[in-house]
C-alpha cells in the first residue's frame, strides 16, 4: 500500500470512528425519546439516580470526550429534559464534606481517570470550561469516600510541545 493510499484509509478510518461516535454522544439526547430508545441507540446510563420528579440517566463521553448529560425522564418514562453536567456551575454543587463518592457518580457519571494523591482518591472530568479550555476537575475524596477537596486545571491531553504535538 502506498503512502497516498495509506493516508485515504486512515482518513476514512477516522472519519468513520467520529460518525459512530456521535451517534451515541451524549450531546445527542433529545426531549421525548424513551428509555427503550435511550438503550437502543446510547447503551447502558454511565450511572443513574431517583430524584422526586423521576429518574435522571447520565450519560458521558468519558474517558476522552468532554461531555456528560444527564436525560431527566417523566413518570412515563421519557426524557422530558436534557441537561449537559460538565460545567463550573453544575460542578459548584458539589457539597464538599457531605458528598461521597456515590453522590458524584450519580451526578457527572464515570471520571475519566482516577488516581492518588497524597492521602486522597482522586477522579477527574475532562470538560471544555467556559466552552474555552481544555480542563480536568478534580473531586478528592478521604479514605472513607467523603468529597473533601475539589479543584480544576488544565489538561495535559491537550497541552501540546513546542512542535504543536502531544
Amino acid at each position: 500500500m502506498n503512502s497516498e493510499t495509506r493516508t485515504a484509509a486512515v482518513l476514512i478510518a477516522t472519519a468513520l470512528v467520529a460518525t459512530l461516535a456521535a451517534c451515541a454522544h451524549p450531546d445527542a439526547l433529545r426531549e421525548g425519546q424513551t428509555r427503550a430508545e435511550l438503550d437502543a441507540r446510547f447503551g447502558r446510563p454511565a450511572a443513574e439516580r431517583h430524584d422526586p420528579d423521576g429518574d435522571v440517566l447520565i450519560y458521558s463521553s468519558a474517558p476522552l470526550g468532554q461531555r456528560a448529560s444527564a436525560a431527566h425522564l417523566d413518570a412515563r418514562g421519557r426524557v422530558s429534559r436534557v441537561e449537559p453536567l460538565l460545567d463550573t456551575e453544575h460542578f459548584a454543587t458539589i457539597r464538599v464534606g457531605e458528598w461521597n463518592k456515590n453522590d458524584v457518580l450519580t451526578h457527572f457519571g464515570t471520571a475519566a481517570q482516577f488516581s492518588r494523591v497524597a492521602h486522597y482518591e482522586v477522579w477527574s472530568y475532562r470538560y471544555r470550561e467556559a466552552e474555552t479550555w481544555d480542563s480536568l476537575f478534580h473531586v478528592m475524596f478521604d479514605a472513607a469516600g467523603v468529597v473533601r477537596q475539589v479543584q480544576n486545571g488544565p489538561d495535559p491531553l491537550y497541552e501540546h510541545n513546542d512542535n504543536g504535538r502531544n
